[in-house]
């Protein structure tokens, strides 16, 4: 990782130099194929579609049972 000022301090350690995330070889390959699944070009305009309808499921999101986290059931 490179020091840039956009850089999260999350990801610097006490002296503000980038820390090392150690990732094996295997957290590698797996960090690139997730990012490849962002952009799956193989990906039809109808599956687009309804991933974007799970987004907004109606039923789930006027579900009273879902208004409010903070109410203990």
């Amino acid at each position: 990782m490179q020091n840039h000022p956009n850089l999260s301090n999350a990801l610097k350690d006490n002296d503000g130099n980038p820390q090392r995330l150690n990732m094996s070889d295997q957290d590698k390959i797996d960090v690139v194929n997730f990012l490849k699944t962002l952009t799956d070009m193989n990906l039809t305009n109808i599956d687009v579609v309804n991933f974007l309808k799970t987004l907004t499921d109606m039923n789930l999101t006027n579900d009273e049972k879902f208004s409010n986290p903070f109410i203990d059931n």
